[in-house]
């Protein structure tokens, strides 16, 4: 008998504990809701060489090492722009390009038709380089944007991302 209550209360704690274990709160789903609303878009895109000098030719079979992430965050800032790339030219200065920011109204370091030269980045002793740009509320009015962003040496491109990245910034 004593054996029999024990594989009883054995079987018991087996089927009623997993159940109790893995239960959930009723608002979970909100809590994770709200993580989704602040932060709209969040994107690691690959860099890629390309031929010719221009972001119209990506060779997207050559990728660099490295990516550019793009947030689309909700408060200061309408745009964050991060890139980390490998396989550069060895402490070369490099500009930083989006193209199709048909509305942006901030700084920039050139303009040619919806091209904008942002920021500028140097490589160090191994062709390591990075960036990293913000594009505040009051320089990008809210809507729907097509992005491409590249990587120049001098007048030429010499990677970039894959056309278009569609955003929509509030």
């Amino acid at each position: 008998m004593k054996k029999w209550l024990s594989f009883a209360l054995i079987l018991a704690l087996v089927v009623l504990l997993p159940a109790t274990v893995m239960a959930k709160p009723a608002d979970a789903h909100v809590a994770q809701n709200k993580v989704k609303a602040h932060a709209v878009l969040n994107v690691k895109l690959p860099v890629y060489h390309v031929t010719g000098g221009t972001s119209d030719q990506v060779d997207d079979d050559n990728p660099y090492k490295g990516h550019i992430t793009v947030t689309t965050p909700r408060g200061a800032n309408n745009l964050i722009i991060r890139g980390v790339i490998d396989e550069l030219k060895k402490e070369t200065e490099y500009s930083v390009w989006v193209r199709k920011l048909s509305d942006y109204t901030g700084t920039y370091l050139n303009h040619s038709g919806n091209y904008y030269q942002l920021v500028l980045f140097k490589t160090d002793a191994d062709g390591h380089g990075s960036f990293h740009l913000k594009i505040a509320d009051k320089d990008l009015p809210a809507g729907t944007y097509e992005l491409q962003v590249a990587i120049n040496e001098g007048s030429s491109t010499v990677a970039a991302t894959k056309k278009w990245l569609e955003i929509k910034v509030k």
